[in-house]
């Protein structure tokens, strides 16, 4: 090849070459960046927030025990308002029965259940007076 015929393109190709070449002898000296200490930062931020995450999972467990004891609560408190309730309704329900009971009876028989009834209140009061 003939120094004389190669031209300008070519000759800026070839120092284009040289000038890669070069850079890339002198640029193997700079080591890569890796952020090691950014590394280590996030990986101790990472440790910690798993820490704190197993606290919170065991702070939840205790807090799902509570919660389920309330549950079981409720649900007791639930069936008893409902009991209460329904006895409520049975005692609106028998509410006039008495009076039609004493509607039926002769003078003489609401006489004696009366006196029963108070022979009955009067040991109970005093059976609670004697303990």
């Amino acid at each position: 090849m003939d120094i004389k015929k190669i031209d300008i393109k070519t000759w800026f190709i070839i120092i284009l070459a040289i000038g890669l070449i070069i850079s890339f002898i002198f640029n193997q000296k700079n080591n890569v960046n890796y952020h090691k200490d950014e590394i280590d930062a996030l990986h101790k931020t990472n440790s910690d927030l798993l820490l704190k995450n197993d606290s919170l999972k065991k702070l939840n467990n205790k807090l799902d025990s509570k919660i389920a004891e309330i549950n079981i609560l409720l649900y007791n408190n639930n069936k008893q308002i409902s009991e209460a309730q329904a006895e409520i309704n049975r005692l609106k329900n028998k509410r006039n029965e008495i009076p039609n009971y004493v509607n039926g009876l002769s003078a003489n028989d609401v006489a004696n259940d009366i006196s029963k009834y108070l022979e009955t209140t009067k040991n109970t009061n005093s059976n609670k007076l004697e303990r």
